[in-house]
């Protein structure tokens, strides 16, 4: 059984990456650029066989997010924040 790939990706801005990393200290732990460059190379390695969106999420539009529908703010909300924002975006 396979699954179909997601069409986004986590991105923020540099003055947001700190306060995300902060309240995710074993989730994302590069330095900003090394950040980057991850999300670069991601997207390189998959645009051969899908469209990869680099979705940017604010910091308080996640914590906005994580408020509105009742969720702690870790790793698995930013996800679903992401998705979202992903979402509200193709409309």
């Amino acid at each position: 059984m396979s699954v179909d790939p997601v069409p986004w990706i986590f991105f923020c801005t540099e003055s947001d990456y700190p306060k995300f990393s902060a309240l995710l200290p074993n989730d994302l732990t590069a330095p900003y650029c090394d950040f980057v460059a991850r999300v670069d190379s991601r997207i390189e390695n998959m645009m051969e066989h899908y469209t990869i969106v680099k979705t940017n999420v604010g910091f308080d539009e996640f914590l906005a997010f994580c408020a509105k529908n009742g969720k702690e703010p870790n790793y698995d909300s930013l996800v679903s924040c992401t998705f979202h924002t992903w979402g509200a975006n193709r409309k």
